[in-house]
């Protein structure tokens, strides 16, 4: 663990993918993520006060990349809240934040943040993360459909306690239990939890800030209709794309990633273009087979998590399709 806390965290509820607000929670039967509900002004400010805690006794707790080689590895601490947790549902959390540690070369300062998300805020404490605290909530909210979840950052690094200069410190997911089953039934519950899990690293919740070295990410763009060679606004489609360099580097078909513009919010800004990416497993929609692309593992970088090298050999196994499973048994 690095040993210098940080500067006090910024705290807020899990953002919408594109801006990093409050926002309704996202009912998702086709979208992968579902990040982005309210829940009152989040941490610092409180849990809007009255909601009611899914906490149940001690969670389970789980480190990533504990046997790395380095002076500071970089960690994932998952935690999981309440009694509905098999090991089948926990065992593909333990395999995204294996797969994703191993491609970060080195931790991050420690960031102190008051937490859990879903206590009280009169019951919240001073924690301290290194380099990252995810807790995963699993509850019963309306059955198959409808509201999968949400996911995102709650505490991130800051210098000044205003400004998010720094990456997240803690960060939440929750599903509801009956999307879980039926996700793992289908056999998509590992790429919808990776999915989310790189939402919280700042994959779509950081492209739309508006301060701070995060705020050029993600743009707006013009896009002349084909064949009409005009030069009036009328005439023109509005898009988003990617400023990141090292995404960039891994996408040959335009100069920049394109972004997605369908989906209304927690879709839109926050995920690659469907349209241009296709099954790629950060594109806003499921497929029935998601790949894991360079590209999306360069945004880590773009954000400044720092490589490994021949990190693109660690990528190729989920070139083609996301299989993950880590052989973990944590209940037993």
């Amino acid at each position: 663990p690095a040993a210098a806390s940080g500067g006090a965290a910024v705290t807020a509820a899990p953002a919408a993918e594109a801006a990093m607000a409050a926002a309704p929670a996202v009912g998702l039967a086709a979208a992968k993520g579902g990040n982005g509900n309210g829940n009152g002004g989040g941490n610092g400010g409180g849990n809007g006060g009255g909601n009611t805690s899914s906490l149940q006794g001690d969670p389970i707790v789980y480190v990533s990349n504990t046997d790395a080689t380095g002076t500071d590895p970089y960690n994932i601490q998952l935690e999981f809240y309440g009694d509905l947790w098999t090991n089948d549902l926990l065992d593909v959390f333990v395999a995204s934040a294996e797969l994703i540690s191993s491609l970060i070369d080195e931790g991050l300062p420690s960031q102190n943040y008051y937490g859990p998300y879903d206590a009280p805020w009169y019951q919240q404490e001073l924690r301290t993360a290194d380099d990252l605290v995810i807790e995963a909530y699993l509850t019963d909210i309306d059955g198959v459909g409808g509201v999968l979840g949400q996911a995102g950052p709650y505490a991130v690094r800051s210098s000044d306690g205003v400004t998010i200069d720094g990456l997240p410190a803690a960060g939440l997911m929750e599903f509801d239990v009956s999307d879980a089953d039926d996700l793992l039934a289908e056999g998509l519950w590992d790429d919808t939890v990776f999915h989310e899990m790189m939402h919280v690293m700042g994959i779509g919740t950081y492209w739309g800030l508006a301060d701070g070295p995060y705020s050029g990410l993600v743009g707006d763009t013009v896009v002349q209709f084909d064949g009409q060679g005009t030069s009036t606004t009328s005439d023109d489609l509005f898009g988003y794309e990617y400023f990141g360099s090292g995404a960039n580097a891994y996408y040959s078909d335009y100069a920049t990633v394109p972004v997605e513009t369908d989906g209304g919010s927690g879709t839109a800004g926050g995920h690659w273009d469907e349209e241009a990416l296709g099954n790629e497993i950060m594109t806003g929609y499921i497929d029935q087979t998601n790949y894991l692309g360079d590209l999306s593992v360069a945004a880590l970088y773009d954000l400044g998590y720092a490589p490994v090298e021949n990190w693109q050999s660690l990528v190729d196994p989920y070139s083609s399709s996301i299989d993950l499973s880590s052989g973990e048994t944590l209940i037993a």
